[in-house]
């Protein structure tokens, strides 16, 4: 069993296309979402068809949320796989993108902080530092942030 996962409830709001969930044990990345067989709609919570691309096989297939479906918990090996750098100077890991520092400091407790600071001179902006735990959450922050999409590289 995959060890950087962590059972947690999954919901479709929650959720994008792109994202990384650990299904059957496997990091795998969602291509998309239906409602179950018995909705037509989210409204029914319970669970719901999850889309994704296998990573053994690269193809699409299909499973329940309720199904083998876990949240993967942030690591230093996804910030490298997702694109992040270590930057010694502040001892944290960041992307720059069109001048915006995105940057997590890993605190002593182990918590992952997310923060960004705009490096634009005629204006700084920064945002108050945000608990990450898990990859698909750090993902639709980023992209919230930024308009771009964290993927594995």
């Amino acid at each position: 069993m995959l060890k950087n996962s962590s059972k947690s409830v999954i919901l479709p709001q929650n959720l994008r296309v792109g994202n990384y969930l650990c299904i059957d044990n496997l990091p795998s990345k969602i291509e998309g979402f239906s409602p179950n067989d018995n909705s037509v709609d989210f409204k029914n919570k319970e669970y719901f068809k999850i889309l994704f691309e296998h990573p053994k096989y690269k193809s699409t297939y299909e499973t329940f949320s309720d199904e083998n479906v876990e949240r993967l918990e942030l690591n230093i090996k996804w910030l490298y796989d997702l694109g992040f750098e270590f930057y010694e100077v502040l001892s944290h890991y960041r992307i720059v993108i069109n001048d915006v520092w995105y940057q997590i400091k890993i605190t002593e407790k182990g918590d992952f902080i997310f923060s960004f600071t705009n490096l634009n001179y005629d204006e700084v902006n920064h945002m108050p530092p945000k608990r990450i735990s898990f990859v698909d959450e750090l993902q639709n922050l980023f992209f919230f942030l930024s308009g771009s999409e964290l993927t594995v590289c």
